[in-house]
């Protein structure tokens, strides 16, 4: 996506991070707070027990005013939520907001997400970050699902011994596809925010482990500022080959053939 310096505000304090669950935005949100913004977590999140999650904030709210539940007052609180953040903590808020919770809050222009109409409309910095390779993601995130262990940020913390993904091969085509299109949506979505900078997991590591160039351009750009963004601070969680995760890879290694995702089962990312 292209840049537009005359339309961001470079100086915005607001950093929204878009993406799916595995994608690759906590390795990234985990880095600008490692440079001194505030780690907001998954800000849609429905688990209360993290701070700065905006559902704790409405559920605060609606504990002094009832009428505060219904979402129809949601896109206020939201504003009133951000206000709370820069007053009680200033310097950069990192937002994570995954595909999943885009439309929680109603209100945006046209039907669509009120996140990004506020992104667009706050001249925030935003950054979307894709994985290519749709079969790890799958897997990863059934793993993930498995296991419970979502991240890692020291080695006794991953995982030793790991069970075999089970894959319908039937599905995993439109599987695969089906992800394919919410990048597709999203990205048209962010028409709106044309200075958006686009991340691809797949490509955002050196071959030493270190963040790539890329990467912490971006980093730094959004931070407006010089920082250590070389090391990421979590851990690969599934750097194994695919076909020693997946119960029967010769089964989706035939399913994927004469596709174009043939290339995921070995790729990569």
């Amino acid at each position: 996506m292209r840049g537009d310096a005359m339309a961001i505000n470079q100086d915005s304090d607001l950093i929204f991070i878009f993406g799916r669950q595995r994608s690759g935005t906590t390795v990234f949100r985990e880095l600008l707070a490692q440079n001194g913004a505030l780690n907001c977590d998954e800000i849609l999140h429905g688990d209360l027990s993290r701070p700065f999650r905006f559902y704790q904030f409405v559920a605060e709210a609606a504990a002094r005013d009832p009428a505060l539940i219904h979402p129809q007052h949601h896109a206020a609180l939201f504003r009133r939520y951000i206000e709370a953040l820069r007053a009680e903590h200033g310097g950069k808020l990192a937002m994570d907001v995954k595909y999943f919770a885009l439309n929680l809050i109603p209100g945006g222009l046209g039907g669509g997400p009120f996140l990004i109409d506020y992104a667009a409309a706050q001249r925030a910095h935003v950054v979307l970050i894709l994985r290519r390779n749709k079969l790890r993601m799958i897997v990863s995130e059934r793993l993930a699902q498995a296991t419970g262990r979502w991240s890692a940020d020291r080695p006794e913390r991953l995982l030793a011994k790991k069970p075999k993904v089970e894959l319908a091969p039937e599905r995993i085509v439109a599987e695969i596809e089906a992800l394919q299109r919410m990048d597709r949506v999203v990205l048209e979505m962010l028409g709106k925010t044309p200075w958006a900078e686009v991340l691809y997991y797949d490509e955002m590591f050196a071959a030493n482990g270190d963040f790539s160039k890329q990467v912490q351009g971006v980093a730094r750009k959004v931070l407006g500022r010089g920082g250590d963004f070389r090391r990421p601070r979590n851990l690969k969680m599934n750097p194994e080959a695919l076909s020693d995760l997946i119960a029967a890879p010769e089964e989706i290694a035939a399913a994927l053939r004469d596709t174009a995702h043939g290339w995921m089962l070995e790729g990569g990312g």
